[in-house]
């Protein structure tokens, strides 16, 4: 869609300006939840706490290893097999800084 269109070429651009940026630098755009994976009666979509998108991006390739897919949902975007805390990504951003 246009929405995430646009998204994708603005972070790809991003992508490419962070990789000629001096210093370590990290990115982390995240959602405080996702959106229910049927249309409700509104032809909208609810919140949907269970799965949610995230990414993490740095300019630091010795350190921050990238391309990783974490956890999974079924067709109904319910969790499937092991389930992450959310809090570990924040963990995780202050382990590396």
């Amino acid at each position: 869609d246009e929405i995430g269109g646009n998204f994708a070429y603005a972070l790809a651009a991003f992508i490419e300006d962070l990789k000629m940026m001096e210093g370590k630098v990290y990115v982390a755009i995240v959602s405080e939840f996702g959106r229910t994976p049927s249309i409700n009666q509104g032809k909208g979509r609810d919140h949907w706490t269970d799965a949610f998108d995230m990414v993490i991006i740095s300019n630091d390739d010795n350190e921050f290893n990238g391309g990783k897919v974490i956890g999974q949902t079924d067709d109904n975007g319910r969790i499937v097999g092991n389930a992450n805390n959310a809090a570990y990504v924040g963990e995780t951003l202050l382990d590396l800084l």
